[in-house]
């Protein structure tokens, strides 16, 4: 099992870097054909997504809920509405929505056009990276991601992330944004996981994050912050108030809350937790092979960085 945990951090930094960049370069790919299908209109690509991620079963604003629990389970329904009324699902009596053939076809537009774009840029790296070092680097990207789907917590925003893998072969590169993408789902289940045992409300949790981080003070701020959620007033009161009663947040003067010095110990113990869910399965690659991966990961964000595209002045 690893013990640098300075070698975790770094790699999961580089692992965001590169998908930035990723994203970046194939944006003038990707766009355009968001455009044509309108699945830019309303989160309807993700929407999208996530049902081709539970096909054939259907999806629900519960299931989509379930990945992104901090916003109002009545916003996560609108996607899906958009994605139908574009053809793309099919609506049920009960609020659930299968995927058609219309949003299959879409969505392998998008992403077999995706997937040559990325082809381009392995072969633009060429200098940078060989390929036997890309080849290399998504043959561990892939261990780790396959090691944390099978990590004993709730994964499923890990297992929908891992859905729309490629069934295919693909460029080493498109391994390599794919497995980035299912880690990212991942953190996002190891903190889930982290703080679900508090059995406290999404926005209050949110809330405590916020005020934790020392970006807002009140619930008028964390509204404001927290605008694309979707909350009411009464629910970021009910937020605060709850965080109150639990003794995790304190006045602090006029108009503002702090956290207490338990509120502290509890949201610093529920990133520990976070870590510890996290970076547990990245055992099955040793010191050396982390150091190695980060080599590499090094070299890629480089290369990545001499192709992008100059911006506009």
């Amino acid at each position: 099992m690893t013990t640098d945990k300075t070698i975790n951090v770094e790699v999961r930094e580089l692992l965001t870097e590169v998908s930035q960049a990723i994203f970046a370069l194939t944006r003038s790919t990707a766009d355009p054909i968001m455009e044509s299908i309108n699945a830019g209109q309303q989160g309807a690509v993700f929407a999208l997504m996530s049902a081709t991620g539970v096909a054939p079963e259907a999806v629900t604003a519960a299931d989509m809920n379930r990945r992104a629990p901090y916003t109002a389970i009545e916003l996560q329904a609108k996607p899906l509405a958009v994605a139908a009324k574009l053809g793309y699902l099919s609506a049920t009596d009960d609020g659930a929505y299968h995927l058609t053939d219309s949003g299959t076809a879409a969505l392998n537009r998008l992403i077999v056009a995706f997937h040559q774009r990325l082809g381009e840029l392995e072969s633009a790296l060429a200098s940078a990276i060989s390929i036997d070092d890309l080849t290399n680097t998504a043959n561990d990207l892939m261990r780790l991601a396959d090691a944390c789907r099978t990590s004993p917590i709730d994964a499923w925003g890990t297992q929908i992330s891992h859905a729309l893998a490629a069934k295919k072969p693909v460029v080493a590169l498109a391994h390599i944004d794919q497995a980035i993408d299912d880690l990212t789902a991942f953190r996002d289940d190891a903190h889930l996981a982290a703080w679900r045992p508090y059995n406290i409300s999404p926005p209050a949790w949110e809330m405590f994050t916020f005020m934790w981080r020392g970006e807002v003070k009140n619930a008028v701020e964390f509204a404001e912050k927290a605008q694309r959620r979707g909350h009411t007033p009464e629910v970021h009161a009910a937020a605060l108030a709850e965080l109150i009663d639990r003794g995790w947040v304190e006045a602090a003067g006029d108009a503002a809350y702090a956290l207490t010095v338990a509120g502290r110990e509890i949201r610093e113990a529920a990133e520990v937790e976070t870590d510890r869910l996290y970076y547990g399965p990245w055992a099955v690659l040793n010191d050396s092979q982390l150091a190695n991966l980060k080599e590499r990961l090094v070299r890629l964000k480089a290369g990545l960085a001499e192709l992008a595209e100059p911006v506009p002045a």
